[in-house]
């Protein structure tokens, strides 16, 4: 999209035009570059949840006993749920449809 702009610069078409369109291309790509921010903007509010599930289950209603293997099953599942949870809302994002 950048060469196109430089094609248009190069053809004379008007500067406000230019811009407009300059404009555009700034937002889509703060936009596609924010959608991974997003998710490490999350990243804190996915590890305290996970966290506060955690300390419910084994330590408040201790539903689960504390030993090593579900000590290491704690560990682990923090490590992708983040990631899969912003991927889902960012799926779910760019599919909904707005009717008029």
């Amino acid at each position: 999209m950048r060469a196109d702009i430089e094609r248009l610069t190069a053809m004379g078409v008007d500067a406000d035009d230019l811009r407009a369109v300059k404009r555009e291309l700034a937002k889509l790509e703060t936009r596609l570059a924010g959608s991974d921010g997003e998710a490490a903007d999350m990243k804190p509010f996915y590890s305290a949840f996970y966290a506060a599930i955690v300390w419910l289950i084994y330590f408040k209603f201790k539903w689960l006993p504390w030993t090593t293997p579900h000590k290491v099953t704690s560990l682990i599942i923090p490590d992708r749920r983040p990631y899969q949870l912003s991927v889902a809302q960012r799926v779910s994002r760019h599919h909904r449809t707005t009717c008029v």
